[in-house]
């Protein structure tokens, strides 16, 4: 009788595995590249978003980039809320797999 009422019972939900920095999509990229558009950017050197690309002032030749010259610590800031978010779901997981044991 047991055997049949946990065959008949919904499948528990599985957990989320956590995301790296190989996993981040180039959609999700281009985001934090809009959402951050000139800011962050960082310390001691003197760039700037002139509306077409970041600039770093502090050299003679002015070097240009056309990704976020923080784009690293974009993303991890991103992954740690994600990571954040995935570590609540897979809590309450761990929370329904023990009630139904």
């Amino acid at each position: 009788m047991k055997q049949a009422l946990l065959c008949s019972r919904t499948h528990l939900v599985e957990k989320r595995t956590l995301r790296t920095a190989d996993t981040v999509t180039e959609d999700e990229i281009q985001m934090l590249e809009e959402k951050y558009l000139g800011k962050d950017l960082p310390d001691g050197n003197l760039w700037e978003w002139n509306g077409f690309c970041y600039q770093n002032m502090t050299g003679m030749d002015n070097e240009r980039s056309y990704e976020h010259p923080n784009r690293a610590l974009l993303i991890r800031r991103y992954l740690a809320e994600v990571n954040e978010e995935i570590g609540e779901y897979n809590r309450g997981v761990l929370k329904e797999w023990k009630t139904d044991a």
